[in-house]
């Protein structure tokens, strides 16, 4: 059913994209951050309705690091203060301790999800919200990023990514089109 939905979720993300593709455009940083999920999110799309042992494996895992670590740039593009370079740690910690094996899909699920470095992509990712400054995001952002991250957990953990990558896609969207 899910499956279905998030067709429907991806087309409108699609849609909003390349509407609002001028705006994105001007903030180069966040430019490659969209435009990297939208194409994750195409490829889970795909992997949602078809088995595929290299997007399994491979390519669905290393979007996931890069989704991570495009943050890096987007950090270093901002204005940031030694504040803003805390959350970083954890952000190396995390890309340290993945194991690509441990992210193996199948139909967009995780085959057996490993927990401990969920919880802590999510905490990584939260400090990196909360901590960041105005010239990333404003309160709102962070509080809407934090509740992106935290709403998959709503469903079973090998789904998070599932959930967290189609509801970011939309809700990107829709903050393209609304904040800036």
């Amino acid at each position: 059913m899910y499956k279905y939905i998030y067709t429907i979720t991806f087309i409108i993300s699609l849609y909003l994209f390349f509407r609002n593709f001028k705006k994105i455009y001007k903030y180069e940083g966040w430019f490659y951050k969209t435009l990297l999920l939208m194409v994750t999110g195409a490829i889970g799309l795909y992997s949602l309705f078809y088995d595929n042992i290299t997007i399994n494996t491979m390519i669905l895992p290393i979007l996931l690091i890069l989704n991570i670590v495009i943050l890096f740039f987007i950090t270093f593009r901002n204005k940031y203060t030694l504040i803003n370079l805390i959350p970083i740690i954890g952000l190396l910690y995390i890309l340290c301790i993945f194991k690509i094996n441990d992210f193996n899909f199948s139909k967009g699920k995780l085959i057996k999800p490993n927990k401990q470095w969920i919880y802590l992509y999510i905490i990584a990712l939260s400090a990196y919200f909360i901590l960041s400054n105005k010239s990333a995001f404003d309160s709102n952002d962070k509080i809407g990023c934090v509740l992106l991250l935290l709403y998959p957990l709503l469903f079973p953990l090998n789904e998070y990514f599932i959930h967290r990558i189609f509801s970011l896609c939309l809700m990107v969207q829709f903050a393209w089109l609304y904040n800036i």
